[in-house]
């Protein structure tokens, strides 16, 4: 199975794709807001599209420890 990523910063969507080798896409479905499936030709899923990402990050993104600097964060 290949797994790659990909990130569109003008759609502001994230692709991830985890097709075996030799799938052949055949459609896809949003199955949420913002959210994408990519299935195969044998119905199972080959890929995943979100959309909106820098919105999502921004909503869950959680303020750095007070006592954490800079330095003591790539630790």
């Amino acid at each position: 199975m290949n797994g790659r990523a990909s990130y569109d910063p003008e759609a502001d969507a994230i692709g991830v794709y985890f097709a075996p080798e030799g799938a052949v896409y055949a459609a896809s479905e949003e199955v949420a807001p913002g959210l994408t499936l990519d299935f195969g030709a044998d119905g199972r899923v080959i890929g995943l599209e979100i959309l909106g990402v820098r919105r999502l990050l921004a909503d869950r993104a959680l303020p750095a420890p007070e006592h954490m600097d800079a330095n003591s964060a790539a630790e």
